[in-house]
């Protein structure tokens, strides 16, 4: 059985935008883990409030959009 682990808001954007920055930290490895078990904290939720991000990441939109 594998490892269980939470990330935050960071690596989540990250590997929702495919960011080369996990490949230097592993991180794109162990979420792809099919053992693994991979939480995100509710406090992600609330620190992507739309409002804050669209400014910095215009791509959150696109990405909300396949989601609905």
């Amino acid at each position: 059985m594998g490892m269980s682990y939470i990330i935050d808001t960071h690596i989540l954007l990250w590997w929702l935008f495919d960011d080369p920055k996990l490949d230097s930290l592993d991180c794109r490895n162990i979420i792809r883990e099919p053992n693994h078990k991979i939480f995100v904290s509710s406090a992600s939720a609330t620190g992507m409030n739309p409002s804050y991000f669209l400014a910095k990441t215009p791509r959150l939109m696109l990405i909300s959009a396949e989601w609905d």
